[in-house]
């Protein structure tokens, strides 16, 4: 993949990468409490189904946006306002300022797409019993597959990252979906 050099030498696909990760955690986990959430209570209906993770998909991209250029935008500002005081120069007509200003975009927008991403493949399923491609009875446990199969490939690809035991990091993956789904049943069983 073709990566701009301001891209590289800000260190914005690094931490994009991480907010990608951190984000699409967040979306699943998100999107599994929900559909927990409504199965317990007795909610069958795709339609609810669909509004409430599409609503919780909407939310997240929202915050995720400008909280991440926000955030990122004033830590590029802090690290060339200090390369300023170093060099008693002002860095902003140059390629480093303009690099600097580009960045914050990107990780902005993996902030706010990766949430929502993950939360409407979730939602696949349930867009296919409306259809009329898959039993309607069985959309929540698609769903959950779904939910399942997207930490896996979290996992293989914090491996891969790691450039360590990609089954080990799958399990840790798998595991933390168990976790936020047990809690989410008992929560929603109190209810």
């Amino acid at each position: 993949m073709n990566i701009p050099k301001s891209l590289r030498t800000t260190g914005a696909v690094k931490i994009a990468r991480r907010y990608f990760v951190v984000n699409s955690f967040d979306g699943i986990l998100t999107s599994l409490g929900i559909i927990i959430g409504l199965k317990v209570g007795g909610i069958s209906d795709q339609g609810v189904v669909i509004a409430a993770v599409l609503g919780a998909a909407v939310a997240l991209a929202v915050s995720g946006f400008p909280s991440g250029y926000l955030v990122e935008d004033a830590e590029h500002r802090r690290q060339i306002h200090k390369l300023e005081k170093a060099m008693l120069k002002d860095l902003s007509k140059t390629k480093m300022g303009s690099d600097a200003r580009e960045a914050p975009f990107l990780v902005a927008l993996v902030n706010g797409l990766s949430p929502s991403l993950a939360a409407i493949i979730i939602l696949i399923p349930a867009f296919l019993a409306e259809g009329g491609f898959l039993n309607r009875a069985l959309v929540f446990e698609y769903m959950m597959i779904v939910a399942f199969t997207l930490l896996a490939f979290l996992g293989a690809f914090l491996g891969t990252i790691a450039k360590e035991n990609i089954p080990k990091y799958i399990f840790k993956t798998l595991l933390i979906g168990v976790v936020a789904a047990t809690l989410s049943s008992a929560v929603s069983l109190m209810g």
